[in-house]
C-alpha cells in the first residue's frame, strides 16, 4: 500500500483491538468493529510514530485526554496565523453557514466572530472564533471550502451537513473537478450509465449497455489528492435527456451527482465530538434516467474532505466522507417510470444504495463507496445504471495520541492519521 500526500493510512487502532480479541481481552470487541479507522491500510506506524492502541472508550494519550499545548504555539493547516483571533467570540447554535456569502443564519456573523475569504486562497472560507458549539443540526453550503480556527474548544453534539445533495455541491464540491466519472454513450436506443466520481480512492464505471450496440458505461473517475480538495461529480447518464429533450423534471435529469464538500476544524483547546453528533461531507446521489425516451443514470459524486486537528480530540460520534451512488436508467416499454435517483452518502458505514430499476430495460444504479467497500458499477441493460462514487479523505492531526473513541464511532473512510500538531 502506498503512501499519501502527508502521511501515510494506518490502522492502529483496528490492529491494536483485533490484536485484543485475539488474545483473549473481551470478546465484545468483535461487535463494534464498525467503528474502526481502518480497512484498507497494510501497516501501523505513522512516521514514525507507533499508534498508542487500547479499547473503545479507553483513553489513548494517557493523560485524560488533556494537552498542555500552549495557544502560542497553534499554526493551523492552509490559512495564515492572521486567523487566530485570540479576542473572538463563541459562536453557539448556528444553524446554516453559507461560504460563499459569508453569512451565518442568513445575517452577517454575530460580534466578535470573523468569517471572511482567504485572502491567499478565494475558495476558502475562514471562521475564525472562541469556541464553536453545535447543539442541533448545522448546514454548511456555498462555493468556498469551510476552515474554522477556535482558539478555544469545539463540542459537535449534533450533525454539521456539508454533503452534497443530488446536484447541490457540498461547501467547495465541483461538478467536474479532477475526480469527474465519464458521460454514458448513446445511439439514442441503447444509453450507458454515467461513471462514478473518484477521490480518496478510483470511483466504479457505469453500466454498459445491451444488444447489438454495445456501448460501455462512462469511465471511473480517478483519485486524487489534495490539501482540500472537495468531491467531484459523476458522470451524467446517456440519452435525450442529455440534450435537448426535457422529460420528467428537465434536461439535467440523468445529469450526476455532484461532490461531497470540504470542511476543516482547528482548533486550540479540543474538539469533541459527542455520540449524537457527527460531521458529513458526503457525495451527491445520481439522477434517473429518463422515462419517455428512456435514458441511462447518472453516476453519483465523491466524498468531499474532512479537516481535523487539534492537540487533544475525542470522537464519540460519526465522521463520513463517502461517495453518492447511481441512479437507475429509465422505462418506457408500455408506462413510462422514469429512474430512480441514487442515495447521497451517508453519515455511517453504510454504503449509499442506487436507485432501483424500473423494469428489464431499466438497470440499477450501483451503491457508493463507503469504509471497506468500493463503490460499484452500474447495471448493464438497454438503459443501464448509472456508477456509485467513491469515498473521499479524513484527515484527522493530534498532539501525541490518537483521539480517543467509543463503541459507537464511526470514521469513513479510513483516517489519515498523524500526532504531529
Amino acid at each position: 500500500m502506498g503512501k499519501g500526500t502527508n502521511a501515510p493510512w494506518v490502522a492502529g487502532w483496528l490492529a491494536g483491538w483485533l490484536a485484543g480479541a485475539v488474545l483473549g481481552r473481551t470478546a465484545r470487541a468483535l461487535g463494534v468493529v464498525a467503528w474502526v479507522f481502518a480497512v484498507h491500510a497494510c501497516h501501523f506506524h505513522i512516521e514514525g510514530i507507533d499508534v498508542p492502541v487500547g479499547p473503545p472508550g479507553s483513553d489513548l494519550s494517557g493523560d485524560g485526554g488533556r494537552s498542555d499545548m500552549p495557544h502560542a504555539t497553534f499554526v493551523p493547516s492552509h490559512v495564515a496565523a492572521i486567523h487566530v483571533e485570540e479576542g473572538a467570540s463563541s459562536l453557539i447554535g448556528a444553524k446554516d453557514i453559507d461560504t460563499e456569502l459569508l453569512t451565518i443564519d442568513g445575517k452577517a456573523p454575530p460580534a466578535g466572530v470573523i468569517f471572511s475569504a482567504e485572502t491567499t486562497h478565494d475558495e476558502w472560507a475562514v471562521l475564525s472564533v472562541r469556541d464553536l458549539e453545535v447543539p442541533s443540526e448545522l448546514r454548511v453550503h456555498g462555493r468556498r471550502a469551510l476552515i474554522v480556527i477556535a482558539v478555544g474548544t469545539v463540542r459537535i453534539a449534533a450533525a454539521i451537513r456539508a454533503g452534497a445533495d443530488g446536484r447541490i455541491p457540498g461547501p467547495g464540491g465541483q461538478f467536474i473537478g479532477p475526480g469527474h466519472g465519464g458521460d454514458g454513450k448513446s445511439n439514442l436506443t441503447f444509453d450507458s450509465g454515467g461513471g462514478g466520481a473518484g477521490h480518496g480512492v478510483p470511483g466504479a464505471a457505469g453500466g454498459d449497455t445491451d444488444g447489438l450496440n454495445n456501448y460501455e458505461g462512462g469511465l471511473a473517475g480517478p483519485m486524487y489528492t489534495g490539501e482540500l480538495e472537495a468531491g467531484s461529480g459523476g458522470g451524467d447518464g446517456s440519452g435525450l435527456s442529455g440534450g435537448t429533450t426535457t422529460c420528467g423534471d428537465g434536461p439535467d435529469f440523468s445529469k450526476g451527482g455532484a461532490g461531497g464538500g470540504a470542511i476543516q476544524i482547528s482548533a486550540a483547546g479540543s474538539i469533541e465530538i459527542g455520540a449524537g453528533g457527527g460531521i458529513d461531507a458526503g457525495g451527491g446521489g445520481g439522477r434517473g434516467g429518463c422515462s419517455g425516451p428512456a435514458t441511462a443514470g447518472g453516476g453519483g459524486g465523491s466524498g468531499g474532505i474532512i479537516w481535523l486537528e487539534a492537540p487533544s480530540m475525542q470522537i464519540l460520534g460519526k465522521v463520513a466522507a463517502n461517495g453518492g451512488a447511481g441512479g437507475s436508467g429509465g422505462y418506457n416499454i408500455g408506462i413510462n417510470n422514469p429512474g430512480k435517483k441514487g442515495e447521497n452518502g451517508r453519515l455511517d458505514a453504510t454504503a449509499a444504495a442506487g436507485g432501483q430499476s424500473q423494469g428489464f430495460v431499466s438497470g440499477t444504479g450501483g451503491n457508493g463507496g463507503v469504509l471497506g467497500k468500493d463503490a460499484t458499477r452500474g447495471e448493464h441493460s438497454t438503459n443501464a445504471g448509472g456508477a456509485g462514487g467513491a469515498v473521499g479523505r479524513v484527515r484527522i492531526r493530534t498532539h501525541a495520541a490518537a483521539p480517543i473513541t467509543g463503541a459507537e464511532t464511526v470514521v469513513s473512510p479510513m483516517a489519515q492519521l498523524t500526532t504531529d500538531f
